[in-house]
């Protein structure tokens, strides 16, 4: 099942069910849209946002409404636009509470306003069940995942792998699990032709007691040895950082809400992608910030 909040006008939002996977494949047309251009290739990623119902609520000395407001207005001003906002999790509050998900869809208006669709994967403080109370129904739900959400996006030069590591509502350990795991597989073999970039909320962990994926190795087994993964993108760390493991790029996402560690910038990040590789640039919610502009240009694996 997708979660995706498309466009609200001046651009049509396209997805499909993607027979052999059953995932959907998310994509748009240019036409009719806003005055400004949009490049297919320019996607923003924001992580571990934590809209709260109450846009009063300050939480670790930051309103992440605001913060929110701020990346939004960042990332409308971008000439050309991107044609989507991907989301690693952690979208709202520490309980994932149904009100928060209806106050997320008010902080995303002005994305879907300029026609810019948004689409999210489940992060350890999101909830599944409060998610539907506040979004329509989705009429392809698929029964081979249950509950887990996941999304195909497809672009010109990448195809985007979005998630569900959910385990627990507010525990920080995370878990794809076994038939997750399965339509990875499938559906990455089922589209080798172009680079796949994973886009989820917990980072590999291998460590015994994990705070992130406690099946990192079993994710390694699927992902490494199939080339066309270029990219791991995660959040959860409130850490904006770029390291590589057997080639592939592990891009950590800052948080758009609070961060952990002062030295720590929070803000979005600007992805353009290339035939062979991407740049990943950091737009610091503080524009003084040390990190601010950082760009990890990566070069794909063969």
């Amino acid at each position: 099942m997708a979660i995706t909040l498309p466009p609200i006008s001046r651009r049509r939002f396209l997805s499909a069910s993607v027979a052999a996977s059953a995932a959907w494949i998310a994509g748009c047309s240019h036409q009719g849209r806003s005055e400004r251009a949009v490049d297919p290739n320019r996607f923003a990623l924001l992580s571990d946002t934590h809209i709260n119902a109450d846009k009063s609520n300050v939480h670790s000395k930051v309103r992440v409404w605001d913060n929110f407001a701020q990346v939004s207005r960042e990332v409308l001003d971008l000439s050309p636009q991107p044609s989507a906002v991907l989301m690693s999790g952690d979208c709202v509050f520490l309980e994932g509470r149904s009100q928060d998900y209806a106050t997320l869809v008010k902080a995303a208006a002005p994305f879907r306003r300029a026609g810019i669709p948004v689409h999210m994967a489940m992060g350890n403080h999101d909830r599944r069940d409060n998610y539907w109370k506040a979004f329509p129904p989705d009429p392809a739900r698929q029964a081979e995942l249950g509950d887990r959400h996941v999304l195909l996006v497809s672009s010109p030069y990448a195809n985007f792998f979005l998630l569900d590591g959910l385990l627990v509502n507010n525990k920080t350990p995370g878990l794809l699990g076994p038939e997750q795991l399965a339509w990875l597989a499938k559906s990455l073999d089922a589209h080798a032709d172009k680079p796949a970039i994973l886009v989820l909320h917990h980072q590999l962990d291998e460590m015994k007691k994990s705070d992130g994926l406690v099946d990192t190795q079993a994710v390694l087994d699927v992902i490494v040895p199939r080339k066309q993964v270029k990219a791991y993108v995660y959040g959860h760390t409130h850490v904006w950082r770029h390291t590589q493991r057997d080639g592939i790029h592990l891009i950590n996402l800052p948080a758009t809400a609070w961060i952990f560690d002062a030295k720590q910038p929070n803000g979005w990040t600007d992805l353009i992608l290339r035939p062979d590789g991407a740049a990943f640039t950091l737009h610091a919610l503080d524009p003084k910030h040390s990190k601010h502009g950082q760009e990890f240009d990566v070069v794909w694996r063969i």
